[in-house]
């Protein structure tokens, strides 16, 4: 059986690939979004392998370009990314491109280019993700092999709505999911069989521990409705006296531009998530969309943060049994009687110290219940698809 290497172990004798994500606007250079979390761990677990790992990144909106034209931004922004003093060993190409996928504006030439890159980095693997189908036309055009990721149901559904070719494409990769649950939904929408890669985590990294510091009921926004915006919403309203943080896009209520609150505090897109939690008590995400696995609930799990959800797609999944599940009809939502639910929630959380102690310890044994259990489904997923 082939071994699995540890971080910084690249010089033991392996059969070396040169592995390679191709994406055209899909990843967050910020990492602000689970996907590109994601995307980024499975890329730095690869080159910890000792494999050759590049970035392809191809971009026509400056909100996906990684690489940022002054030294000292790029710096502060991308530092402990792809490159810096703590670097992966990520090999970053990318290219500003003239393309718009609602218009399809110069596809052709764009696929083309890819083509020609790829034959000129000689890879021998490459990665795709998600509803990039630009990527999936180049690396199908050379027949190259590799995986597929997918990180949300939204994506899935894409290929459902489109030309059954890019199906046929997907049916020549092996598919690789970050739930169980997603591993379900490709098999009964694409009819494609798929494994499950669970999110990997750098468990070191997050510290195990908030301190017991945190005060806040925190949450992360999409800036539209399907997070459960509404419902959190009116737990800063009702709740004055309770300070929440919330990341990602402004919370934005019907009439208004943005929330203002005096117990809300609002941190935006940051780059280092430890910003985020170590303000917080609790966490809540009541989704009103199928969540394929929402990293934040390992990530809160992980430094004693107990979590709020809504039973919904993979969230059951990734909480386990450590934090508290709310019972939710998608078709009849009733954002008023959620808020209600979580708010006694919140309360007896805070109000009872004994709870919360249990609730913190549960939430510390899923993280490393979950931990173990990364480590071998990474090794038999790596042996099975990479190696």
């Amino acid at each position: 059986m082939a071994r699995l290497m540890k971080p910084g172990q690249g010089e033991a004798k392996l059969a070396k690939k040169h592995i390679a994500l191709v994406s055209v606007n899909n990843v967050n250079p910020n990492l602000s979004d689970g996907g590109s979390r994601a995307t980024y761990e499975v890329l730095r677990f690869l080159s910890h392998q000792g494999h050759t790992v590049s970035y392809l990144n191809y971009f026509s909106s400056e909100r996906y370009r990684f690489r940022d034209a002054n030294p000292v931004a790029q710096t502060a922004r991308f530092g402990n990314l792809l490159y810096g003093e703590n670097g992966s060993g990520i090999s970053l190409v990318e290219q500003a491109v003239s393309f718009r996928s609602d218009k399809i504006q110069n596809r052709d030439a764009l696929i083309t280019h890819m083509v020609e890159t790829l034959r000129g980095k000689t890879v021998d693997f490459t990665i795709t993700c998600d509803a990039d189908c630009l990527s999936l036309i180049a690396v199908s055009i050379l027949n190259l092999p590799g995986v597929h990721f997918f990180n949300s149901i939204e994506n899935v559904k894409h290929y459902e709505r489109i030309s059954p070719a890019f199906v046929g494409m997907l049916r020549k990769r092996s598919i690789l999911t970050v739930s169980d649950f997603l591993r379900r939904k490709v098999s009964t929408k694409l009819k494609i069989p798929s494994d499950v890669w669970y999110n990997r985590f750098d468990f070191a990294a997050q510290g195990m521990s908030n301190l017991g510091e945190g005060t806040a009921v925190g949450f992360y926004s999409s800036g539209a409705t399907i997070k459960g915006e509404q419902i959190v919403e009116r737990l800063v309203k009702n709740m004055p006296h309770v300070p929440f943080v919330t990341i990602g896009h402004p919370l934005r209520p019907p009439g208004e531009s943005v929330l203002g609150s005096a117990n809300l505090c609002h941190l935006g897109w940051i780059e280092f998530m430890s910003r985020f939690y170590e303000r917080l008590k609790v966490l809540v995400v009541p989704s009103l969309v199928e969540e394929g696995a929402p990293r934040v609930i390992v990530e809160a799990c992980s430094r004693g943060i107990p979590v709020i959800a809504n039973r919904l797609g993979g969230i059951p999944e990734a909480l386990g049994d450590s934090g508290i599940l709310v019972d939710v009809d998608l078709e009849r939502a009733d954002v008023e009687g959620l808020a209600e639910i979580y708010q006694a929630h919140i309360e007896r959380l805070l109000q009872d110290p004994e709870e919360y102690e249990a609730s913190r310890k549960r939430a510390l044994d899923r993280a490393e219940a979950y931990r173990e259990m990364q480590e071998r489904n990474s090794l038999e997923i790596y042996e099975k698809y990479f190696f």
